[in-house]
């Protein structure tokens, strides 16, 4: 005999953990009562920890790409997320900036 499903093991569309769900458009809303000076604050904030992240990233690689080329190793991928690592760093610097120049108006 094959296994059925009971209706009760899927939640209603009444179901508590269902309908408690924000929707997109209240998320909006929420950031719409923000003061814009506060906003770009907190977003020049985020943009600083990006910053400070993908530095760290820039050095670790380095540091690998030093400890391949002493033991001899091929570098070339290596080299190529250090690139990657470096472009990100430079739109998020510039980013950055853009924020920065925003709060200055």
């Amino acid at each position: 005999m094959g296994a059925t499903l009971e209706a009760d093991a899927f939640p209603a569309n009444d179901d508590p953990i269902v309908t408690e769900l924000p929707r997109a458009t209240d998320r909006y809303r929420r950031w719409k009562e923000y003061p814009v000076p506060q906003l770009r604050r907190a977003h020049l904030a985020q943009s600083e920890r990006h910053i400070a992240s993908v530095r760290r990233y820039i050095e670790r690689q380095e540091q690998i790409i030093a400890d391949l080329e002493r033991d001899g190793c091929d570098i070339t991928i290596a080299l190529d997320l250090l690139t990657t690592f470096r472009h990100m760093q430079d739109q998020n610097v510039a980013h950055r900036d853009r924020i920065l120049e925003e709060l200055e108006q």
